[in-house]
């Protein structure tokens, strides 16, 4: 496994030469997706800032390269000469330029904070995209870690550090106070309302656009009142100072848009704060207006040398648990292959390879190196395998946990009914799919079972969630007969993900049920109705329906009537977050002329439970307030 990375920064490229790599939120999922297809690339992530635009990548085979990749997703040639402005970096070198990005250290403004949610937002934006893998996932997730323990225990300068707070401080050393100074911010975004949060803070008079037609509904800043996105050029003529930081591919600001400026005799401040840049450069021709951007901005911070050694013991602290992760991977892939085992001679180079890490590692001295080679040892003996019993949740990919999907990519081979394994196949493409049909739910158990034992990373996966009516307890009960490991990732069951649809017809006590007599007799579950019914419990119906069971729903509300009136709400939801998907509202009476099979959920409410608004709602029992 190699890392590598390729980026154009503020440290070697100006902001139209920076502009050529900026991408718009579609773009960016564009790019990695075709990016996740290029030759050699198991993983990639790309980090888009208005001070840089990185690529990360890993691979196997070594000859990726990552520089010619970033050029070619923004369909720029090497005639266009940006190779001398790239950075490029790979394997420990790489890792230690993302941990000092992370926590700001790589940052024009030193130590800034938004830095972090940005590295965060690129993970992110990768999953999406389906670009990243187990590599990728780890370096960022550890890089991460590292930058939150830093921001939280190390103050790396003496004043707050952002862009936002570097362009509140260059208005008020221009204008020499903020107070009364009026405002207009363009942009209802992260960076946006942080500027316009400030410049209140500063007794300024402060507008923020938004657009009459958003969705997003943000309210305007305290202290801060909304303009009309349409009407900003109006609002600007009264103002001192214009920010502008949208993520917009075109001009928020054209020198033509503002003619009328030259003729004020007042000057202006415009502070463009996005990449792609929203003011046209040309404004910065009036002469009374000044024109400022993320390159010239600038803030002079004290750096505390302390807290930056801090910084960096830390960081070495999480590559260590970086490089423990990947040693891991290695070692215990050839212990898995045959090529040795940890009493025949992979110890040994174990140790040689830790001992050629870099230096700057062993913050604790040797005893760190010997720390290390312990821990990757106890991996690999524990390296028999693992079986994760994977909730997929209903249906729909976006519809399962991060959690969830972490443990598919991390796994080697899937193991499930073949209807749920066919939701998730494309997916989840280079991963070993081993599928059967109904009642086989035991012999799969074995096949997982089997599978681990051989050092295999196994999900056993059930649709919801798989400690509800799932593979969960038979899963536990089969790794417990052959010592394997069992972990079991939770999902969204269809008591959840169906009454979302609904409403919230189990916001308070409930019962779930399975009508299916398979494996629980019908005496057993008529018992069970009844004693819900009785309880006024609202109640989730699993498996009301199938093929060979027509009649069970209507038996059930007969049960179910003898203690309910007729009248209570119920609902079905059928093939949730699947195609097809359904949900009506209905009486008790009414359900039991209701058909259902395997793929229906069926809820049924108490006496707290009435229709609001065409949805199901149980009350909770807050008093009023």
């Amino acid at each position: 496994m190699k890392i590598k990375m390729a980026g154009i920064d503020y440290s070697s490229a100006t902001v139209t030469e920076r502009e050529a790599f900026a991408f718009t939120a579609s773009q960016l999922q564009k790019a990695l997706a075709g990016l996740k297809c290029a030759e050699g690339v198991k993983g990639c992530a790309i980090i888009s800032t208005c001070n840089r635009t990185e690529l990360w990548i890993s691979g196997e085979g070594g000859e990726e390269d990552p520089a010619g990749l970033l050029c070619a997703a923004k369909g720029i040639g090497a005639e266009a000469g940006y190779e001398p402005l790239m950075n490029t970096r790979e394997g420990h070198e790489a890792m230690t330029h993302l941990f000092e990005t992370a926590c700001g250290l790589r940052s024009q403004v030193l130590g800034e904070d938004q830095i972090l949610a940005q590295v965060k937002a690129a993970l992110e934006q990768s999953r999406e995209a389906r670009a990243t893998d187990d590599a990728i996932e780890k370096l960022f997730q550890t890089a991460i870690a590292s930058a939150k323990r830093i921001k939280t225990k190390v103050r790396l300068t003496t004043a707050d550090a952002s862009v936002a707070h570097a362009a509140v401080q260059n208005a008020r050393g221009r204008l020499g106070s903020l107070s009364g100074a009026k405002c207009l911010v363009i942009g209802n975004g992260e960076m946006g309302r942080l500027t316009a949060e400030l410049l209140a803070a500063e007794g300024a008079d402060v507008a923020i656009t938004h657009r009459r037609h958003s969705k997003s509904g943000k309210p305007a800043p305290d202290r801060c009142r909304a303009a009309d996105y349409d009407l900003r050029f109006d609002e600007m003529r009264e103002c001192d100072v214009i920010v502008s930081a949208t993520v917009s591919p075109h001009h928020t600001i054209k020198k033509e848009d503002v003619e009328w400026i030259a003729h004020t005799g007042r000057q202006f401040l415009f502070i463009d704060l996005a990449l792609p840049r929203d003011i046209d450069q040309r404004v910065g021709e009036y002469e009374n207006a000044i024109l400022i951007n993320v390159d010239n901005i600038g803030m002079d911070l004290a750096v505390d040398r302390q807290a930056l050694s801090e910084a960096k013991r830390i960081m070495a602290e999480h590559m260590q648990d970086f490089h423990k992760w990947v040693l891991s991977k290695k070692y215990i892939g050839m212990q898995k292959d045959g090529r040795g085992s940890p009493q025949a001679g992979l110890s040994a180079d174990l140790r040689r390879e830790v001992a050629s890490l870099p230096e700057e590692l062993w913050v604790g001295g040797a005893s760190d190196m010997d720390g290390m080679v312990t821990e990757v040892m106890k991996a690999m003996k524990k390296a028999r395998g693992k079986v994760l019993v994977v909730g997929t949740g209903p249906g729909e990919l976006r519809q399962m946990t991060g959690r969830a999907s972490e443990a598919l990519l991390a796994s080697d081979v899937i193991v499930g009914y073949k209807v749920y394994v066919d939701l998730i196949r494309e997916h989840f493409p280079g991963k070993e799919f081993i599928s059967s049909p109904m009642k086989r739910e035991r012999e799969r158990c074995e096949t997982a079972v089997k599978e681990a034992a051989c050092g295999k990373t196994v999900a056993l996966i059930s649709s919801g969630d798989a400690g509800v009516y799932g593979m969960a307890s038979v899963a536990i009960e089969t790794a417990e007969k052959h010592d394997v490991e069992v972990e079991v990732v939770p999902g969204v069951t269809a008591a959840l993900s169906g009454g979302a649809l609904l409403g919230a017809p189990i916001a308070n006590d409930f019962a779930a049920i399975s009508l299916s007599d398979l494996l629980t007799p019908w005496e057993v579950i008529e018992k069970r109705l009844a004693a819900a019914a009785a309880g006024d419990f609202a109640i989730a119906i699993y498996n009301p329906g199938s093929k060979g069971r027509k009649g069970h729903l209507a038996k059930a509300c007969r049960i179910l009537l003898k203690h309910k009136p007729k009248d209570t709400p119920c609902g079905i939801v059928r093939n949730v977050g699947r195609g097809g998907q359904t949900c009506r509202l209905l009486t008790l009476s009414e359900l039991a002329e209701a058909e259902a099979d395997m793929f229906t959920t069926v809820f049924v409410g108490s006496r707290q439970t009435s229709v609001l608004g065409g949805r199901m709602v149980t009350m909770r029992g807050y008093g009023a307030t």
